[in-house]
């Protein structure tokens, strides 16, 4: 903060302030009362079924959903893909997806504001004055990767019996299952990150005006301008249904184990 002259001494006064803040973030993970969304301990499962490796449904097929990674005999310690993905004790046959440590408690940003404000003494009967403030935020919010199911889409997110990925086997061994039929999958795109915006923000205004005396009348005059603009900026993690749906129903992406660069690409 600096300020200049005097109104009686000098004519005129004018001060101006700058403020800027950093905030770095703070994931979840780095806070032990945020760091997961289950204990079992204390009666809390919170985690998703929207998960990495896919859970299965079929329609017309079996009931309920399973996991192909998981054993209809009873979870592995090589089941599902933790530490983020695996069965818990309400959902044992299946996947439950620990989303949690991947969102930040605390969103990184960066703030910068400027006010100003400067006065003239005209005549003992007349002051003028400008003044004026500028903030600009830029801020990084990430939540977990984005989930896919037939639930949140106008089109079906569903793996097609001839797509090498289909568990053929383990489809054919579950009571109603039935390999000829497409699966429903309740997935998530872990390998595209989280889901990104980076919201930008631009707030100004600017008053000039006059003020002081006319013969028996004070007076005051004063014209503002005021702007507010704010862009989100989504810069990844997020999916067009119009383009990833069919690519899905196509049968190269791997729902159950890593992808190649190439698919990835795509």
């Amino acid at each position: 903060a600096a300020g200049w002259g005097s109104l009686d001494a000098d004519r005129f006064n004018a001060f101006v302030t700058l403020d800027h803040v950093r905030q770095e973030p703070l994931p979840a993970r780095d806070r032990e009362f945020s760091r997961t969304s289950y204990l079992p301990g204390f009666g809390l499962d919170a985690t998703s079924g929207f998960s990495f490796p896919a859970n299965i449904q079929q329609p017309g097929g079996f009931r309920g959903a399973f996991n192909p990674t998981v054993p209809t005999t009873g979870a592995t310690d090589s089941s599902c893909a933790p530490p983020l993905s695996f069965p818990t004790v309400l959902f044992p046959l299946r996947c439950q997806f620990d989303y949690v440590p991947l969102v930040d408690n605390i969103a990184e940003s960066r703030k910068t504001n400027v006010v100003g404000r400067l006065a003239w003494q005209a005549s003992a009967d007349h002051l003028l004055f400008a003044e004026g403030s500028w903030y600009r935020g830029d801020f990084v919010y990430k939540t977990s990767p984005t989930p896919v199911s037939s639930f949140f889409t106008n089109t079906p997110m569903t793996l097609p019996p001839s797509s090498p990925y289909y568990p053929a086997d383990f489809v054919a061994g579950l009571q109603g299952g039935n390999p000829s039929l497409p699966l429903r999958l309740n997935y998530r795109l872990v390998e595209l990150g989280p889901r990104t915006n980076e919201p930008e923000v631009e707030q100004s205004r600017f008053v000039a005006g006059a003020q002081g005396v006319v013969g028996a009348w004070d007076y005051a005059l004063s014209a503002g301008h005021t702007a507010n603009r704010q862009v989100d900026n989504y810069t990844g993690g997020f999916v067009s249904e119009e383009r990833f749906g069919p690519l899905l129903r196509s049968g190269v992406v791997n729902p159950f184990g890593p992808n190649t660069p190439e698919v990835l690409e795509q």
